[in-house]
């Protein structure tokens, strides 16, 4: 009885547990091209960092196509329109795997066509950079970028998924100011100086 039990339990997992792979991140490379999926803001004119300080100098829009210099389990060194640019996208003490890391700002995929399907309001609060009532969490993302905060939880070592799960955001204008956006049903509830 014992051992038709065990077996039972083994064909149950073996059908029930997902595969990993329907839910792995593409594979980075160095060499190969992608599109910025988040925004990006830049620092120091060439620095871009996990925290994704909203005050930057430069915003690399939702869309932006950009190559692979170099990459390792901590930065990613990127071209775009002629200017390389080194992206620290991961503390020392994540241990969430590099592609899944860097799934929540590069993609295959371009972002742009989703973004041009949106109403005209939304594509101009994408465009200037504006996180406002009504708007959902992925036109939040492409307009100001993954949050340095998800919840309680700071985000260099969640996955996108878990950063869409929760629904208080917290950014950076810098190192030492910051805002809280509340989402409710998906969006943009409040923003919180």
């Amino acid at each position: 009885m014992m051992k038709g039990l065990l077996k039972s339990i083994v064909v149950l997992t073996v059908l029930f547990v997902p595969d990993s792979s329907a839910w792995a991140a593409p594979s980075f490379k160095a060499g190969e091209s992608y599109h910025v999926l988040t925004a990006l803001h830049v620092v120091r004119k060439d620095e871009v960092y996990w925290v994704n300080y909203t005050r930057g100098e430069q915003k690399i829009p939702a869309g932006a196509k950009v190559t692979v210099n170099s990459i390792d389990n901590k930065r990613i060194d990127f071209a775009w329109m002629g200017k390389v640019y080194r992206f620290d996208y991961k503390n020392n003490d994540s241990g969430a795997p590099v592609d899944e890391m860097l799934a929540k700002f590069f993609s295959k995929e371009d972002p742009t066509p989703k973004i041009k399907a949106m109403s005209e309001k939304a594509q101009a609060q994408i465009s200037r950079g504006a996180a406002e009532g009504g708007m959902t969490k992925w036109q939040v993302l492409h307009s100001i970028g993954v949050p340095a905060y998800a919840g309680q939880s700071k985000t260099f070592n969640l996955r996108l998924k878990d950063v869409m799960n929760a629904d208080q955001w917290i950014y950076h204008y810098n190192k030492f100011n910051r805002f809280t956006i509340r989402f409710a049903n998906g969006k943009v509830q409040s923003r919180q100086e």
